[in-house]
């Protein structure tokens, strides 16, 4: 009896302990109820270029997800297109809901200067901007955070800007999903994704001086 009670403790910590190192697995339902509109990488570039001030701007463009919807026009895009039945897969939205920002957003809420182009844009994973954007609004955002040692801003929650969980990751970074009986699949999927890894490759903080 107590062997059997040391084993299932055993098997009980095992358990545990694959299920704290596992990357995740499951996919984070994406929501396209926006209540902001978009204004394209662009408009974060006037303050977001500087290397003083972290370059973000720069280490989006250079990263994969900027290139994301050119992506979708090369040579494996389309011969893993014809598994599913996709000729174009930059015009579907097969492959747009994860290769795009503003994703089946209404079109009133989709700036002049933003461009679909930009593949996965700064507002996917930060929110919309239009309402945040603006200078003034990004200040009182930074003096909040400040004032609460980098854990809230009552601005930032009412203008819709957000920092990327890996929740929000999962949305895209899965092997598919199920959206109103549509099902999504990744062609391209060979492993689960690793958050910590990820962002480590395309993180872009401000430094702590400015």
């Amino acid at each position: 009896m107590r062997k059997l009670y040391y084993n299932l403790i055993l098997s009980f910590i095992v358990t545990f302990l694959l299920f704290i190192t596992t990357p995740s697995v499951f996919a984070a339902t994406p929501s396209f109820d926006y209540k902001h509109g978009f204004v394209g990488a662009k408009k974060c570039k006037k303050c977001h270029k500087s290397k003083k001030k972290g370059d973000q701007y720069g280490i989006w463009k250079d990263s994969r997800h900027a290139k994301s919807f050119k992506t979708l026009g090369g040579r494996n895009a389309k011969k893993y297109g014809k598994k599913f039945g996709i000729d174009d897969p930059q015009k579907s939205e097969k492959c747009l809901i994860c290769h795009t920002t503003a994703f089946k957003a209404p079109k009133d809420l989709i700036g002049k200067k933003f461009k679909i182009k930009d593949g996965i844009q700064c507002e996917r994973c930060h929110g919309p901007g239009k309402d945040y954007s603006k200078k003034k609004v990004m200040t009182k955002i930074m003096e909040e955070m400040k004032a609460s040692n980098k854990k809230s801003s009552a601005t930032a929650q009412k203008t819709g800007l957000v920092h990327p969980t890996e929740e929000r990751c999962l949305e895209c970074h899965v092997e598919s999903m199920t959206i109103d009986g549509v099902k999504y699949t990744n062609p391209a999927y060979t492993k689960p994704f690793n958050f910590k890894e990820s962002m480590e490759k395309i993180k872009h903080f401000r430094p702590e001086n400015q």
